[in-house]
């Protein structure tokens, strides 16, 4: 496979729409505009804190499936276990990889985004054109939607386990040693795996609508910290590493409809 994971992903977005949607705070309004800067936050501090392991235990269900490790040889069988063992040991944005996300919506006007993410209808839904925002941040980022269906969990799933078996047969090639081929095998399967841990979604998200800019592996990012919202992020010591994201060049305007 030639193709990257997320390119692979690309085969099932829907039409591309013409502007994208941020909800905020009036707050957060005014940081935009001053700073030029947009923040994603680390995936394992979103709403739903649950996304990493949500995007684990799809592998291990489509993995589980009647006769689907059949379609493997033995070595294959033990390096699947041993990288789905490796998915549950490691705590997806506590690694040196961590992925960090900004939140969109195709919907301009929703009820619950208001509510959710507007400051309770005080605050602001500022709109981006979808190619502008996409062609500014190409090189670190991917805009891609999110996606809420068993159907489509388990077409990208499976897309993504070919690649894993693939990797794993191309380092077992290339090795006498199936013992490392598996474990360098594993570290790419899992980098592959960062990035589409963030866009699978549990279907009573659906109502968000949500796009996603999502930052690619090994782009070297050093996060910032900042003091949760609200306590149910976990203790109220607990900082959220995000990243700010510049949306443009300091000697462009801000391109905002």
């Amino acid at each position: 496979m030639n193709m990257d994971i997320i390119d692979k992903v690309r085969l099932f977005v829907p039409k591309r729409r013409r502007r994208l949607w941020h909800y905020t705070s009036c707050q957060g309004m005014v940081g935009i505009i001053m700073t030029r800067k947009i923040w994603a936050t680390d995936i394992l501090y979103l709403n739903d804190r649950l996304e990493y392991k949500l995007a684990v235990d799809l592998v291990l269900n489509e993995l589980n499936q009647p006769g689907v490790l059949c379609h493997y040889d033995k070595e294959e069988r033990t390096y699947l276990k041993s990288f789905c063992a490796y998915l549950q040991g490691v705590p997806g944005g506590d690694t040196e990889q961590g992925i960090y996300v900004c939140s969109f919506s195709s919907q301009g006007d929703d009820r619950v985004a208001w509510e959710i993410y507007g400051d309770h209808g005080r605050g602001y839904c500022i709109g981006f054109d979808y190619q502008d925002l996409r062609e500014s941040l190409k090189q670190h980022w991917w805009l891609v939607p999110c996606y809420y269906t068993s159907r489509q969990h388990s077409k990208i799933i499976r897309c993504f386990l070919r690649k894993a078996i693939h990797l794993f047969r191309t380092k077992q090639a290339t090795s006498i040693d199936t013992c490392r081929a598996s474990i360098l095998a594993e570290r790419e399967a899992f980098c592959e795996f960062l990035q589409i841990a963030p866009l699978l979604k549990h279907s009573s998200w659906v109502a968000d609508r949500e796009w996603r800019l999502i930052s690619k592996p090994n782009a070297h990012i050093t996060p910032l910290r900042r003091k949760p919202r609200r306590e149910s992020y976990g203790s109220g010591n607990t900082e959220i590493p995000y990243i700010e994201i510049e949306l443009e060049e300091k000697d462009k305007p801000l391109r905002i409809p």
